[in-house]
C-alpha cells in the first residue's frame, strides 16, 4: 500500500494505511515526501511545478532523515531535466521500451545467424500496435 497511488486505494485501505503511518511517525514523513515527489512529477505546468517544489523542499528541510535529504539532492541535480519534461511533455520512455524489447529478443534468440531475419523480427516486435 505504501507504493500505491493514494487515489487508487479503497476506503478500507486508506484507513489501514493511516493507522500504519500513525504508528510509525518516521514512515509517515517518508510517505508524505514520496507523495510530494509523485505530485511533483505529475505536474504539467511550470508554476505548479515551482509551488510543488517549494512544498517538497520545505518538507525535506523539516526532517532529519538522511534518505529524504539524499533524494532531494538527486532531484535537485535533475531539476533542469524535470523542468524540460514539464515544459515539453516529452520523455524517452518509448525508446527505452524499444531498446528493452531488442535486448529481450536478442537474449531469446541466443545469437542469430541471419541479420535480415533478426532485423525483421525486431521491426515486427517493436511496431506492433499495443492496446494496453
Amino acid at each position: 500500500m505504501l507504493t500505491c497511488n493514494l487515489n487508487n486505494l479503497s476506503i478500507t485501505q486508506v484507513e489501514r494505511l493511516k493507522s500504519i503511518l500513525d504508528a510509525d511517525p518516521e514512515l509517515g514523513v517518508i510517505y508524505a515526501i514520496k507523495e510530494n515527489v509523485r505530485q511533483l512529477l505529475k505536474t504539467t505546468d511550470v508554476h505548479e511545478l515551482q509551488s510543488r517544489w517549494a512544498v517538497l523542499e520545505k518538507s525535506v528541510k523539516a526532517t532529519t532523515i538522511t534518505d529524504a535529504k539524499s533524494l532531494f539532492r538527486t532531484l535537485t541535480a535533475w531539476q533542469r531535466e524535470i523542468l524540460v519534461i514539464v515544459r515539453s511533455g516529452l520523455i524517452n520512455a518509448r525508446w527505452k521500451a524499444a531498446n528493452l524489447t531488442t535486448k529481450k529478443l536478442k537474449l531469446i534468440g541466443r545469437g542469430y545467424r541471419n541479420h535480415g531475419n533478426y532485423r525483421l523480427r525486431l521491426l515486427l516486435q517493436t511496431t506492433v500496435l499495443r492496446t494496453c
